[in-house]
């Protein structure tokens, strides 16, 4: 198990005030291992996801259904759901978990990326407001598909997002 305040290829990136916890990275990010990095990788197909084809089909079936039930008011809030999905397309957790895979704290195998191990520090990180924002703001840097996003205001972002999926969303 590895102990990254004695390793010189790692420094710390963030320390919470909450947890304890220290967070390292890599001072030569180009040295983070395969594994990593293809979880990193993987976690812009999540972003991809914010209108996948499983989530197109369930909206389809369910404007279908209501639309044979002649409940034009529900089809109408499916039809929205999918248009308010394409208008908030960032997911706080696939920015957090690739912000998880490029960093590390002590314990963890620095050339692996487990699923318990992003786990464990993503909830760290949703422990810690000010590491929420750190590694969220991380995170948007480090998936493709969010990068347009960077500079926004995210409290105000999530917070519109979360109501307006409330409102879309229909009573089952």
């Amino acid at each position: 198990m590895e102990n990254y305040a004695d390793n010189n290829a790692f420094a710390p990136v963030f320390t919470s005030k909450v947890t304890g916890t220290v967070f390292y990275g890599l001072k030569d990010i180009t040295q983070l291992s395969t594994a990593r990095t293809v979880a990193q990788a993987a976690q812009g197909i999540f972003a991809d996801g914010a209108v996948s084809r499983p989530l197109l089909t369930e909206i389809a079936q369910q404007i279908i259904k209501e639309a044979n039930s002649n409940n034009l008011v529900n089809v109408a809030v499916w039809a929205n759901n999918l248009l308010y999905r394409c208008t908030y397309p960032v997911d706080e957790d696939v920015a957090l978990r690739a912000s998880a895979c490029a960093v590390f704290i002590d314990g963890e195998d620095p050339k692996e990326s487990t699923a318990a191990d992003i786990a464990k520090k993503v909830d760290l990180m949703k422990r810690d407001d000010e590491a929420y924002a750190f590694f969220l703001a991380m995170g948007l840097r480090l998936v493709p598909a969010y990068k347009a996003f960077e500079g926004e205001n995210f409290q105000t972002y999530f917070q519109r997002k979360r109501n307006a999926l409330q409102a879309l969303t229909p009573v089952r």
